[in-house]
């Protein structure tokens, strides 16, 4: 399957679509901003520039409200991370191993509908269950093929990889895959990140070398004058 396939396929996913609460009075607004505090234990609201003001519960104590603060600030970064860093150059070279590695046949047409759907429920994870009402129809529009074929012929090459041996089923078997492609991907972010702050760290300490270098120089010239 060409790459080309995957092209734009890392969108913003459905946890991250927009919600609107209308607020007639003030105690509607005071009870929708209580209800998403008790949720999430903080409430974010949008100024005129644009910017996300975060309004943390702190009913709880200072040290629970410490702990919203950076699990707070430590989602962002991570989604900033995603975002930032183009995953679609390395999403398919990652399915293809967790494949490989399952000894998954690339001769059996099960092989093109797999593939595909894990790399869309990378995309969003909320299309990975339920399996058979969700992903397996995705698939058959897809490639324009009935659902029980996708659904068969997806199960036959489960059926014929090591995940038969273990005796897990097929939808056990692709919540299973969607995980160890999830690790790895988390993994090759990170590393790609290590190497970007690495290089910008040599890129720092080069510059404050030449800074000194040329106070030293200066000083040596000021020194014989």
């Amino acid at each position: 399957m060409s790459d080309q396939l995957t092209k734009g396929m890392i969108h913003q996913s459905e946890k991250n679509k927009l919600s609107f609460f209308i607020a007639a009075y003030d105690a509607d607004i005071i009870r929708n901003i209580k209800r998403l505090m008790e949720n999430k234990g903080y409430v974010g609201v949008l100024d005129t520039a644009g910017r996300i003001h975060y309004m943390i519960d702190g009913k709880k104590g200072n040290a629970h409200a410490a702990r919203v603060i950076t699990g707070k600030a430590n989602s962002l970064l991570d989604e900033n991370s995603w975002q930032t860093l183009n995953i679609n150059l390395y999403l398919p070279d990652i399915v293809n191993t967790c494949l490989k590695a399952h000894h998954m046949r690339t001769d059996l047409k099960g092989y093109r509908y797999l593939r595909y759907l894990l790399l869309i429920t990378q995309a969003d994870e909320t299309k990975l269950k339920p399996v058979s009402k969700v992903l397996y129809p995705l698939a058959a529009e897809h490639y324009h093929v009935s659902v029980s074929n996708v659904e068969r012929d997806i199960r036959y090459l489960i059926n014929h990889s090591d995940f038969k041996m273990r005796g897990v089923k097929t939808a056990a078997a692709i919540c299973s895959l969607f995980d160890e492609i999830a690790q790895a991907l988390s993994h090759v972010i990170k590393e790609n990140l290590d190497a970007e702050a690495l290089r910008d760290n040599k890129k720092q300490m080069l510059v404050a070398e030449s800074g000194y270098d040329h106070f030293y120089q200066s000083s040596s010239v000021n020194r014989h004058t």
